[in-house]
Order: C-alpha cells, then structure tokens, then sequence
C-alpha cells in the first residue's frame, strides 16, 4: 500500500481543495450552495481519488483511480472558469488554481508512467 500523504500530488491537491473552500465561501447566495458547492466537492474528488489509488492493490485499480483524480481537475478548471464569468473569483485566485492544478496533472501523469 502507498502512502498518499507522502506523495506531491496529494499535497497540492489538498492544497488545492483548501483554497477553493476559503474562496466559495465567500461566494453570495446561491452560488455559495450551487457552484459554490461543486466546487469544494470537486476540489474534495481530486485528493480522495489520489488517497483511494494509494489504497488499492493493483497497479491497473492505481491508475484508474488517478485516471477519475485527473477527470476531477479539469472539472474543477471548468467550474472556476464560470466562477469567473459571474465574478466571482479573481483573476490572482485563477492563476494560483490554474498553477496547482498544471502541476498535479503532471505529477499524476508521472505517477502513471511509473504504474505503466
């Protein structure tokens, strides 16, 4: 079994996750409850999908999972672009996401050239 807190893709999604709470929870009603709330739980998706490849055995259910985290980050890039669009997430919020979310795509794309 792998040790997803050791691991650099699940720290920055994490990360990423964490950032993405504080910014929707400013967001006014309703989109605090509709996107808002896609948002964390996509946020949320990517580092559990990161922790549930590390628990499974095979190295085939490993990739998957990563396959269903890297699914979860370009949801969530998808989502901050309309965030955007209704103005509300800032550009400096954007850019920082957009950053983390290059570089655990990479490193999940690393971790499945490893598995392959």
């Amino acid at each position: 079994m792998r040790q997803y807190k050791n691991l650099q893709v699940w720290k920055k999604a994490i990360q990423l996750a964490i950032d993405c709470t504080k910014a929707t929870l400013a967001f006014p009603h309703p989109f605090r409850y509709e996107l808002g709330s896609h948002l964390r739980k996509t946020g949320t998706s990517m580092h559990s999908n990161i922790a549930e490849a590390c628990g499974r055995k095979s190295s085939k259910d490993f990739a998957r999972f990563l396959r269903i985290a890297m699914g979860s980050v370009m949801e969530f890039e998808s989502q901050c672009m309309e965030a955007q669009e209704y103005g509300l997430i800032d550009d400096e919020f954007l850019k920082r996401a957009t950053k983390l979310k290059w570089s655990i795509n990479k490193l999940i794309n690393t971790e499945l050239a490893k598995k392959i």
